[in-house]
């Protein structure tokens, strides 16, 4: 054991934008259960991410804010999130008309 501090204000971007998805799963189990978030809406939380930060925020991070959060929607145009998601829609768009699939 020796520990290496690190100061958040240098973190790269997509450090940051993990460290940030780290903290709120810290931290939404203090919030009592009644008093908590029912559902949590992501805009690609991935977009910026290299793979292994998207693999990090796939295998260990999404699964976490399943556990605390009831319903957690990620909107994202890559498929290698699907694995932890329970229903999968689609939106397709076509001649200026969006549909939505429900796989």
């Amino acid at each position: 054991g020796k520990h290496i501090l690190s100061d958040v204000r240098h973190l790269s971007g997509a450090e940051s934008r993990l460290f940030n998805f780290l903290f709120l799963v810290a931290l939404l189990p203090l919030i009592p259960a009644h008093r908590r978030w029912s559902a949590l809406i992501l805009d690609e939380p991935e977009g910026n991410l290299d793979q292994d930060a998207r693999n990090v925020f796939r295998d260990i991070l999404l699964p976490m804010l399943q556990r605390v959060t009831p319903s957690v929607v990620v909107i994202s145009p890559n498929t290698d999130i699907i694995p932890h998601c329970a229903h999968i829609v689609t939106v397709v768009k076509d001649k200026g008309e969006s549909t939505l699939e429900i796989a």
